[in-house]
């Protein structure tokens, strides 16, 4: 990420007093917002993203003790420091259990003092400031649903906006859990179909009796149990988009129909015999191998065809681990306003364990593990024991196969992740693998990652 001036957002109702500390913060090399008032400092922060907050114990009728315990619940990690004219041990106290990390008086604190404290507060949430800031630049990116900056999922984003203002079918694949429903809803909302309907159909979670009949519709008579007619999701979604997650569970006869309703724009209720046009746009997802269900004969080859008119890979979290820590903070301000918390960040030996964790279950997994530390945690930040991770196996299939493809594929993941954790930097990446500039090339070539 490009250097950027910390944002300091002062609040204090003595405007006189925000305009003198305006001048040395700035030349220091801080950005300074004023805010005279608790009103003005909420939407300050809706609309920028904030270092470190500067507060007033008294703000008109308000206390900046009150305003820092609501801000710790909407901004977890956010770190403040309150000057006051009237500083002492009952404000101080009242401070920290707001989350201060420091409190100042304004009577007896030089300027120079204050930037020293303030460098300090920042020096020591440098991670955390990062991981909220790449989360707040994707919140206010296209996309704010799909959170991270990584090189892999900034490719992502990418490829929605190209193929969204399109109407092409667009196939999604990835591991379960990685979030190919938000990528969907992403491509629906940036397309020109965003008026019409959006209506979504899980295909692996049908019985398989009833995927005809969901998918297409039924009249009455139709089957046992069919007592009126009923509209299908294809109907359903007329006129818009239709997103049918895993749909490499579908069986031969329902991929016959899918092939058809895209090849010809029709579809033909179940216990009927006449077709009728639908105007939809498909976007369909799967954690299966397609390709390798083609040669087992499992799915059509024609259908895997009109799938594959454009496709989005979607990366497992382990691939992209500089997103473990915008993620995690999201999910933790998510949860802090869902159970009434005020969990200000994660403990260094925390946020080394979700890093190091290969996450099987991806983003899923982690929202599940961050909520579960939500629930243990008491005080203001999440410790590395609050986290149940379940540690389990996994190979991907890297011990049945021959050794030249596992190994193939070990080099490709493992250089993959190198190049993530050095930021694409390759002489940090050769220093973090301890290997000479020349050899590394040589492996990311042969790796395809040149």
């Amino acid at each position: 990420m490009a250097e950027r001036k910390p944002v300091l957002l002062h609040v204090d109702d003595e405007e006189d007093y925000l305009s003198s500390l305006k001048r040395p913060l700035e030349s220091t090399g801080f950005e300074v917002l004023g805010a005279p008032s608790v009103s003005k400092a909420r939407q300050i922060l809706s609309d920028n993203f904030v270092d470190l907050l500067l507060v007033d114990e008294f703000i008109g009728r308000e206390t900046g003790t009150t305003f820092l315990k609501e801000l710790q619940s909407k901004y977890p990690g956010l770190s403040a420091i309150v000057i006051s004219g009237h500083a002492n041990f009952e404000l101080a106290d009242r401070a920290m259990d707001a989350g201060a990390v420091g409190i100042l008086s304004k009577t007896s604190t030089s300027d120079e003092t204050l930037i020293r404290k303030i460098k300090t507060a920042l020096s020591n949430t440098r991670v955390a400031r990062d991981a909220r800031y790449q989360s707040w630049y994707a919140s206010h990116a296209d996309f704010p649903e799909i959170i991270g900056t990584s090189h892999s999922i900034r490719g992502v984003l990418s490829e929605i906006r190209r193929v969204a203002p399109t109407n092409a079918t667009v196939l999604i694949q990835g591991e379960p859990g990685t979030g190919k429903e938000l990528i969907a809803r992403a491509i629906y909302v940036a397309s020109e179909r965003r008026r019409g309907p959006y209506h979504i159909e899980d295909i692996g979670a049908l019985p398989q009796t009833l995927v005809e009949s969901t998918l297409f519709g039924h009249v009455k008579g139709a089957f046992t149990g069919a007592n009126s007619d009923r509209s299908g999701a294809f109907d359903h979604a007329n006129g818009g988009t239709l997103f049918l997650d895993e749909v490499g569970n579908a069986t031969l006869d329902v991929q016959m129909r899918l092939l058809r309703a895209l090849e010809q724009r029709t579809i033909t209720r179940v216990g009927e015999t006449r077709p009728h046009s639908v105007d939809i746009r498909l976007i369909a997802a799967t954690n299966r191998d397609l390709i390798k269900a083609v040669d087992e004969g499992t799915f059509r080859e024609d259908l895997y065809y009109r799938l594959h008119v454009f496709e989005i890979k979607v990366p497992p979290l382990r691939d992209r681990i500089e997103d473990i820590d915008p993620l995690a903070f999201h999910f933790l301000a998510i949860q802090n306003r869902l159970q009434s918390k005020l969990i200000r960040d994660f403990s260094p030996s925390a946020m080394e364990k979700l890093r190091a964790y290969q996450w099987p279950g991806n983003v899923r997994e982690l929202r599940n593990v961050v909520e579960r530390a939500v629930i243990h945690t008491q005080g203001d930040q999440i410790s590395e024991e609050h986290l149940v991770i379940q540690e389990r196996p996994r190979n991907n299939g890297l011990y049945d196969q021959p050794y030249k493809a596992a190994h193939a594929q070990f080099e490709q993941s493992y250089f993959r992740r190198l190049l993530e954790r050095a930021g694409n930097v390759k002489t940090k990446a050769a220093e973090l693998a301890k290997m000479e500039r020349t050899v590394l090339y040589d492996h990311l070539k042969k790796a395809h990652l040149d």
